[in-house]
């Protein structure tokens, strides 16, 4: 086990020859960046550090008489100063909110001022336009500060399928990209969806009713709440009965479509629409699955989180005693699939078993790796580990066998590398399965500053990133390096060497206690300990 547990710690150390993610880390009460080697890629000055995003920036932040923000590259230049009081965590539409001395506006990935900071508050752009705030009044501008939407309401959501709502004198309504209001502001409340489908709700004395695109008013104001919205035809809403207070207050929940109808009446605890056909309810604190004419189509038998739905072939799963089943929403009905369980989905594969055998689905249902194996990993960079016969392999996402089913141990595929035992020995290889580190190694531990060490025939070295062996493996023991020094032992003998393998101080000690830190060591000679400096002399 000892052999497996060092390829684990040293999967993360290897990686940085293939992968350029940079990772933020603490040092002294600071934060900086290292990639996967552990390398010091920005030195820890930084009193917050986020992750990289797409862009390859990330939001840095530093605390002297308060925060002040900004963001970095890879390389840790400032690409937008840190200056700003408050800074968004992502882009939209390539602009980023931004404020300082109290006044806000929005900058780009350049860190150039592209809106002024003028505003007392911003929104992120959504749909072209930002909600901005001026003189204790809210509107919509676009990216070139014109204001498409005057600046004159109380307060705003922001856009949704061309339409926003708006509140004046406590009324709220819906305007549209051009500032044009299209549904009058008439109303106590709006839902918070907005028009994201073609229904929606407003409320009026207390009470909520459905509404459409157009603004008309397709029931009467008699329900409690309406939660969510559906396509084009479909809306939830709900009923409270009894109780007192918030808390104590049961709901039913129900169905009405694009005609006022009510197709599902109000009976149901819960009711969530999954498509144009069917809904998963809650009744009793079961869980199942009805049709539009009000069918059972999935007992109504389960508990709480066992029903899980997720856009992909066959869209739904039954978690029971340890067991996952899946079935496909099909119509108005559902179909229950032949597997005897079904794995979590690692890059749109599922790794499924039928009759003791295990393959894999991708995410459109189709058997893309035959069901013929004994066991199967998670897919991990395109590759997933197999296993036949004892032996282990990989398979890319088509089903072929890339990596021969022969290994006795692998890791799953890391920066382009997997870790493998054969016939004892340890070593690496790529995804040609090429030994990037040949398999020859009774141990091989984790990296730190780029070199790992390795044993062989009970003799210790050093490898680096290309999995050169950089120091021959002819040393009894060897410690980390600290300070460009490492303990090596020879011939019973402690003694230091440097990266370069050179023996700088030799081999004299009978043991070793504290690596080197400030510019000495502590060592064990002649039966006492003491203190060494780089030279190997003894500090007094």
């Amino acid at each position: 086990m000892k052999k497996i547990s060092c390829i684990l710690f040293l999967l993360f150390g290897f990686t940085y020859l293939f992968a350029k993610e940079l990772y933020p880390f603490e040092q002294n009460g600071k934060k900086g960046y290292k990639d996967a080697a552990g390398r010091i890629v920005i030195p820890a000055k930084y009193n917050s550090a986020g992750s990289f995003r797409k862009n390859d920036l990330a939001k840095v932040g530093i605390l002297e008489n308060g925060w002040k923000y900004g963001y970095i590259d890879t390389l840790g230049k400032e690409v937008i100063p840190i200056k700003y009081d408050v800074l968004g965590e992502e882009f939209y539409d390539g602009l980023v909110e931004a404020r300082k001395d109290g006044k806000c506006g929005f900058l780009n990935k350049s860190g150039q001022i592209v809106i002024p900071l003028k505003y007392t508050s911003v929104n992120n752009f959504s749909e072209g336009l930002a909600a901005v705030r001026l003189n204790k009044k809210w509107g919509f501008i676009n990216s070139g500060d014109v204001a498409k939407v005057s600046v004159s309401y109380d307060d705003v959501w922001n856009f949704s399928n061309g339409m926003a709502a708006v509140k004046l004198n406590d009324k709220w309504g819906y305007v549209d990209y051009t500032g044009k209001v299209v549904i009058p502001i008439i109303y106590d409340d709006v839902n918070y969806e907005g028009f994201r489908y073609a229904l929606s709700g407003v409320k009026a004395n207390g009470k909520w009713a459905v509404i459409n695109r157009k603004g008309e008013v397709l029931t009467e104001f008699i329900y409690d709440g309406i939660p969510q919205s559906f396509g084009t035809d479909l809306v939830v809403v709900y009923r409270a009965e009894g109780g007192s207070g918030w808390l104590n207050t049961a709901f039913k929940y129900g169905v009405v479509t694009g005609s006022g109808k009510e197709i599902i009446p109000l009976t149901y605890d819960y009711l969530m629409i999954l498509n144009d056909n069917l809904m998963q309810v809650r009744l009793d604190e079961k869980e199942g699955i009805i049709n539009i004419w009000n069918k059972v189509v999935l007992p109504v038998k389960y508990k709480r989180n066992q029903i899980f739905i997720a856009d992909r072939i066959p869209q739904g799963s039954i978690y029971e005693d340890g067991i996952r089943k899946v079935f496909s929403l099909e119509g108005r009905e559902i179909r229950m699939w032949k597997y005897e369980h079904v794995n979590d989905e690692y890059e749109g594969m599922r790794s499924v078993l039928y009759k003791n055998k295990w393959g894999f689905i991708n995410r459109n249902g189709r058997e893309a790796v035959a069901l013929k194996y004994d066991s199967v990993g998670n897919f991990s960079e395109g590759y997933a580990q197999v296993a036949s016969g004892g032996k282990i392999g990989f398979v890319d996402t088509l089903g072929k066998e890339r990596i021969s089913i022969k290994y006795d141990y692998t890791t799953p595929f890391q920066g382009g590398i997997s870790w493998v035992e054969l016939n004892g020995k340890l070593g690496a290889i790529d995804k040609g399965e090429k030994e990037i580190i040949a398999i020859k190694y009774d141990e091989i531990l984790d990296f730190k500053d780029g070199l790992a060490p390795v044993s062989n025939n009970q003799k210790w070295g050093f490898i680096d990133g290309t999995g050169k062996e950089v120091i021959p493996a002819i040393y009894e023991q060897v410690g980390y390096f600290f300070e460009e020094l490492a303990p090596a032992q020879l011939n019973k003998k402690i003694g230091f060497i440097n990266p370069q393998g050179k023996m700088i101080i030799e081999p004299q000690f009978d043991g070793f206690i504290k690596e080197f830190y400030g510019g000495r060591a502590k060592v064990i000679k002649n039966g006492k300990e003491i203190y060494i400096d780089k030279t190997g002399k003894e500090i007094k």
